[in-house]
């Protein structure tokens, strides 16, 4: 919508780019002259960038999954002694049962 009201035509413009492109490969001409040369000149500093991102994310994300893996195992282990205390408590109220039972 910005675009439409400062540069009139906009989209207009920009249709006709498209079809300019397309025009006896013109879009080949400007990719070879334009911005292959700055592709080529910046290549090593791309590499790099991309490199350092994919070393940066996959360290990331075995961080997130050793998080994970420890979050399941507290979950694992306080789920243990949940069942653990609730065996005790249904052995100690059975046992109070049959006491209470023994002695009428």
């Amino acid at each position: 919508q910005i675009f439409s009201l400062i540069l009139p035509f906009y989209y207009e413009l920009k249709l006709i780019f498209i079809f300019w492109l397309t025009y006896k490969n013109i879009s080949q001409l400007l990719f070879y002259h334009f911005i292959l040369i700055y592709l080529n000149k910046y290549e090593n500093d791309i590499d790099y960038l991309f490199n350092n991102t994919i070393h940066r994310l996959t360290e990331i994300f075995c961080k997130f999954i050793v998080l994970i893996l420890n979050q399941q195992r507290t979950n694992n282990q306080l789920n243990q002694q949940n069942e653990h205390i609730r065996v005790k408590t249904n052995f100690a109220s059975q046992y109070r049962k049959l006491n209470s039972i023994q002695r009428s």
